[in-house]
Parts: C-alpha cells; sequence; structure tokens
C-alpha cells in the first residue's frame, strides 16, 4: 500500500513541476512583452510623438536654445561677497566630497 501512495504522490509532484513550468514559461513572456514596450515608451520618439499629439507641443525655436556655463563659478555674480559665498560654498563641497570617500 505504501508503495502505492508514493506512486501517486510522486505522480501528483510531477503534475505540479510540469505546471509550474508552464508557469514560469507564460511569465517569461509577460515579462519580455513587457520590457518591449517599456523600451518603446522610452524612445526618444515616442516621447516627442505622444507629446505632440496628446499635450499638444510643439518643438522649441533654436533661438529658445541657452548653452549653461560649465561651471557655476563662471556664472557667479561680480559682487564681491556673492562671489565670495560661492567660492566658498563649491569648496566646502569639494572638500566634503573628498573626505567622505
Amino acid at each position: 500500500m505504501g508503495l502505492v501512495w508514493q506512486r501517486i504522490e510522486a505522480t501528483a509532484l510531477g503534475y505540479a513541476v510540469e505546471t509550474s513550468r508552464e508557469e514560469i514559461l507564460h511569465i517569461q513572456g509577460e515579462n519580455a512583452l513587457l520590457e518591449r514596450q517599456v523600451d518603446k515608451a522610452a524612445s526618444c520618439g515616442f516621447v516627442a510623438r505622444e507629446a505632440s499629439a496628446r499635450l499638444g507641443m510643439i518643438p522649441a525655436p533654436l533661438s529658445a536654445e541657452r548653452v549653461l556655463p560649465a561651471s557655476p563659478l563662471e556664472s557667479a555674480p561680480q559682487s564681491f561677497f556673492s562671489g565670495l559665498f560661492t567660492r566658498v560654498w563649491w569648496r566646502a563641497r569639494r572638500d566634503a566630497r573628498l573626505f567622505s570617500s
């Protein structure tokens, strides 16, 4: 009787394993599909089309483009005190990075 019970349990376990494998394959397929959808939604072309179609946005004219300085010190005001504050602030941040690593 015990041998029959073992075979029944082994068969049931085999079916459960096969069901789990099929479920894994199904979930992996769904995951791959979702990854493709995320890649599509993150592409620049998709974002531009959606911004135009849904939000009515248009590209900015080239005259609206601004180039920012590479360093905040380049754009610091000419006042002595405000320039002093900017230099002290950036030196403190630099030193904090040096000592924290």
